[in-house]
Parts: C-alpha cells; structure tokens; sequence
C-alpha cells in the first residue's frame, strides 16, 4: 500500500510473514499473515474492534485515569492508615473503660457457671 492509502477489508497486505507467538505483539509481517487469513467480514471486526480500542485508549488519556487511579489508591492508602488509628485508639479507650476484674468474683461465677451446668443428678 501507498502511502495514504487506507486498509479497507477487501485490502490485502504485502510482506506476510508467520504468525505472531500467542501473547506477543505482532510485527508488520504476523499482522499482515493475520489479516489476510480473515474473511471480509472478520476483516470488518477487526476494524471496529481498532476503532473502539482507539476511542477508549483516547478516553482514558483525556480523562487522565491513570492519574485519577493513583490519587484514588493514594487517598484508600490514607484512609486505611486513618481507620487503623482510630481502631488503635477505640481499643484503648475500650481497655480504660473495663474496670480491674476481681479474681476472687471471677472464681465465684466460673464456679456458679460450672454448677449451673452440671447435670442435677451430680449436683
């Protein structure tokens, strides 16, 4: 193709090659072994699904998301320091707030508790 010239699905490409490895970005050559292989309207899905990765890809960079996704794991990084504190400081305050326990009281009710459960006729 010329330059200027537009891929359309009923162009071929000159230079096929092979096909790229699975998971690797293909080369002009794979690309073009690609496209020739498609039928016109495999051709035509792969137009739209370029056009769409483009607008999406254009979408993304304009709307700086990448940018937004790091401030927005910054600031979850943040608000977990800021619940962790305060869960620190509850803990504290719930420990103040629980008086001393009277081993002596502790040792009644266990026993209470024990005979309470204990079946009548082993009482």
């Amino acid at each position: 193709m010329s330059n200027g010239e537009h891929i359309t699905e009923s162009s071929t490409l000159a230079g096929a090659t092979t096909e790229p490895e699975p998971g690797v970005e293909s080369n002009p050559g794979e690309f073009a072994v690609i496209w020739n292989r498609r039928t016109e309207e495999q051709r035509s899905e792969m137009l739209r699904n370029m056009r769409s990765a483009v607008h999406r890809s254009n979408w993304c960079i304009l709307g700086d998301h990448d940018g937004r996704i790091e401030n927005l794991e910054q600031r979850l990084a943040e608000v977990r320091a800021e619940r962790d504190a305060l869960r620190q400081q509850l803990d504290a305050l719930a420990a103040a707030a629980i008086p001393e326990e009277d081993p002596a009281q502790a040792q009644q009710e266990a026993d209470y508790w024990k005979w309470h459960n204990e079946p009548e006729e082993t009482r």
